[in-house]
């Protein structure tokens, strides 16, 4: 499993090409990233994380320098001065450092900026959902469930939030998620399991987050829970010679396109 938080790295001690004396105890620099970073176990961070070079205790006062995505010889060398951001997509990193006219080996990391959130889909039934009706409402029954399933092809899927019949930006509240709460309340907004709805409309916001902290646009749905009954009506066929047969469609759930066929 992945761990989030803080990572520092001091990798690969294999030194720049470059024919410098180098001295056996000075240590290179750490490679470090600032939150929000995922490590499972490729590195994944976010467009705002911050890379910092530190160098390693005793060797205060070193001069560190850097080559990002090119051969690691001097000649692609930059001088670090402070902390600094990256590109979205995959970066390769070198590190060294030099002191009293020592060099030391050389520190590397491999790391994948994950700039793009969770693509997030709605399921009615263990199904994705279709488009909504002429009305602007997406019909289903009493009986169906409602989920989510959402894929990151970098950092990957950590969770979906979601709210019924609450608008999202009039949530304050920063506190613990409370379970006893009703679903999809400002206090428990954390997608779990399917869950069904009660007879009426409502209005479904969600948005899903990767491991990296991107959170997706939030959507917005109209629903019209329907309670089902019986279906009374007659069918004529007057242009139809006798003895034709007849297949009447009947769906009782409206997002699906599998209707019942009754023929008689």
């Amino acid at each position: 499993m992945g761990k989030r938080g803080y990572i520092s790295l001091a990798l690969c001690l294999s030194p720049f090409l470059a024919a410098r004396p180098a001295f056996a105890q000075l240590q290179p620099p750490s490679i470090s990233f600032d939150s929000p970073y995922y490590s499972d176990p490729a590195v994944f961070i976010g467009p705002g994380s911050l890379v910092r070079l530190s160098a390693p205790a005793g060797a205060e006062g070193a001069t560190v320098y850097y080559v990002l995505d090119a051969a690691p010889e001097p000649a692609n060398e930059e001088l670090y001065a402070g902390p600094f951001t990256l590109d979205a997509g995959t970066h390769t990193l070198y590190a060294r450092l030099t002191l009293d006219g020592y060099w030391s080996g050389t520190s590397s990391a491999a790391v994948h900026v994950d700039a793009l959130p969770p693509a997030t889909t709605l399921l009615i039934g263990g199904v994705p959902a279709g488009a909504p009706g002429g009305d602007g409402f997406l019909h289903l029954p009493a009986s169906a469930t409602i989920g989510f399933s959402a894929e990151d092809d970098a950092s990957g899927y950590n969770s979906t939030e979601f709210y019924v019949d609450t608008d999202p930006e009039s949530c304050d509240y920063e506190g613990p998620l409370v379970s006893t709460m009703p679903a999809g309340s400002c206090q428990n907004d954390l997608y779990t399991a399917p869950f069904t709805l009660a007879p009426g409309t409502h209005t479904l916001y969600y948005h899903s987050y990767d491991n990296v902290d991107n959170g997706g646009e939030m959507q917005q749905f109209a629903l019209s829970v329907d309670t089902g009954g019986w279906i009374r009506g007659s069918v004529a066929t007057p242009d139809l010679p006798p003895g034709s047969t007849v297949t009447l469609l009947v769906s009782g759930d409206m997002f699906r396109d599998d209707p019942l066929l009754f023929p008689f």
